[in-house]
């Protein structure tokens, strides 16, 4: 969206974010828009603001310093403010059908250059385990990736123990037998 409309991008998540660093979000924006560049700032988790927070967006959005995108779990007319959602355009996303999300893990493989480590049954079950989100679908397999790539480290350094075991096992041998 911001390369679409030649704005810049910033992104916080209102989780980790402290008042200064959101303070300084809002002072960058006002610099660029003296310099004829406008922001679109995203904010993950916005209804974790709470409303002295959200009324601070009031005058960036109102004088075009920012263009706001929110993103919430939560139903955003309980969540945000009436000022704030006034001056909002709320998009409601669906749940991702099992097609969808389908196309999302091969995208995911194509950008990552290798295959999930699942079968068509573990790779249909995590379809359905995600229920129609796709930052779940996303988790699960990095989570299923990662799973494996630990069990075949743990299986490496259990051989490389066995190995070891058996070459010390040979060599007092050796030496018992040669004395």
């Amino acid at each position: 969206m911001a390369d679409a409309t030649a704005l810049h991008f910033e992104q916080l998540s209102a989780v980790f974010l402290r008042r200064r660093g959101f303070e300084e979000g809002l002072e960058a924006a006002r610099g660029r828009r003296e310099t004829g560049q406008g922001t679109l700032l995203f904010i993950d988790e916005v209804h974790r603001f709470n409303r002295a927070q959200q009324d601070s967006f009031l005058p960036v959005m109102e004088d075009g310093t920012v263009v706001l995108v929110g993103a919430t779990t939560e139903n955003p007319s309980f969540e945000l403010n009436a000022a704030l959602l006034s001056r909002a355009r709320v998009l409601v996303f669906r749940p991702l059908d099992a097609v969808a999300i389908e196309q999302l893990l091969s995208r995911a493989e194509e950008i990552e250059g290798r295959k999930l480590p699942l079968d068509p049954e573990a790779r249909a079950s995590l379809t359905r385990m995600a229920d129609g989100d796709g930052r779940a679908a996303l988790t699960l397999a990095r989570k299923s990736g990662a799973r494996r790539a630990r069990r075949r480290r743990s299986m490496l350094r259990s051989c490389r123990r066995s190995c070891s075991a058996a070459l010390r096992s040979t060599t007092r041998a050796r030496t018992a037998t040669t004395t």
